[in-house]
């Protein structure tokens, strides 16, 4: 029921306690998407993008990578073929959707017969930070879409290794 163009929020409350007394912060985002409407074409996946479930990680966590397609067109999108290349430094330990994994390659692939028109789905993929990676290194990654013609790439650049020191 929102407005065409109206802004979306995006306000998180956390709270509990820390050594004994009572926090809480409340962080609102900075961008937030606004409302918007289906395009003239047919399927468009231009929306489409990935994130990271982590800011930071540490050698031997796991971590999530979270593909988000959309489908803004006014028709399906059929055979969409979706790429991530493992994070540097990383190994592959799990995926949603069927999807397959080629550690030779080092590339995590989905295959999505259909997303019908305003439709979205998420794909997830769980790597491990391996003992090589190195303090401040950058696990930044991207993900590849492709249905028919239509190529849409979208890259992010968390999360970034951060040692432990006592």
């Amino acid at each position: 029921g929102a407005a065409l163009g109206a802004p979306s929020t995006g306000t998180a409350t956390a709270w509990g306690n820390c050594d004994g007394a009572p926090v809480s912060h409340t962080a609102t985002a900075g961008a937030v998407p606004t409302v918007g409407t289906a395009s003239d074409g047919g399927c468009d996946l231009s929306a489409s993008s990935i994130s990271s479930s982590h800011k930071e990680v540490r050698v031997g966590d796991s971590f999530n990578e979270y593909v988000r397609l959309t489908n803004l067109g006014k028709s399906s999108c059929n055979s969409i073929t979706v790429t991530v290349p493992y994070p540097p430094d990383t190994s592959f330990v799990t995926c949603t959707d069927a999807c397959t994994h080629n550690d030779a390659k080092s590339v995590v692939t989905w295959t999505v017969k259909n997303l019908g028109s305003g439709l979205s789905k998420d794909l997830v993929a769980t790597f491990k930070v391996a003992p090589t990676g190195k303090n401040g290194e950058n696990l930044g990654t991207a993900v590849t879409i492709t249905s028919g013609k239509q190529v849409v790439r979208d890259e992010r650049t968390l999360p970034v290794i951060r040692s432990v020191s006592f």
